[in-house]
């Protein structure tokens, strides 16, 4: 886990495990030092005023790892539109807040991938070719998301 980005932009897709906030990107968001941060509270003691810091920052409800703001009833258009430029971005790609099936919001802005798999409950993927999205079942089957 410490080798890997927490957070990575992919030509124009931005991924990210829970979501990132405005209120995150507002506070001095950096991806690079974003991700390093994360990657060392994974070995500093809970117990240690640094890991404190990385906490208050990285890892609080406006944060990467627990932000699920997307799903809210208050969370409009223009909302997502400011988050995408701030981070010079066309799609963001969420895992963390479980859904029946992959999910597109906001006419393919945001894609919601945690399917309940580890529940046994659903087992689908999200499938990227260019800017044309796919359901990807685990019988195989090749679903195209409109626009």
């Amino acid at each position: 886990m410490r080798s890997k980005a927490t957070i990575i932009t992919i030509n124009d897709h931005f991924f990210v495990y829970g979501g990132i906030s405005s209120e995150f990107i507002e506070s001095g968001f950096n991806l690079e030092a974003t991700n390093q941060k994360m990657r060392r509270a994974l070995i500093e003691d809970e117990r240690n005023q640094k890991w404190d810091r990385i906490y208050v920052k990285c890892y609080n409800t406006n944060a990467p790892v627990w932000y699920c703001g997307y799903f809210s009833d208050k969370f409009k258009n223009d909302d997502i539109k400011k988050i995408t430029k701030a981070l010079k971005v066309t799609y963001i790609v969420v895992g963390h807040t479980s859904q029946k099936q992959v999910e597109s919001l906001f006419k393919n802005r945001i894609f919601a991938v945690d399917t309940s798999i580890k529940n046994g409950v659903s087992e689908e993927l999200l499938f990227i070719e260019t800017d044309n999205f796919y359901c990807v079942t685990m019988d195989g089957q090749k679903i195209k998301i409109d626009k």
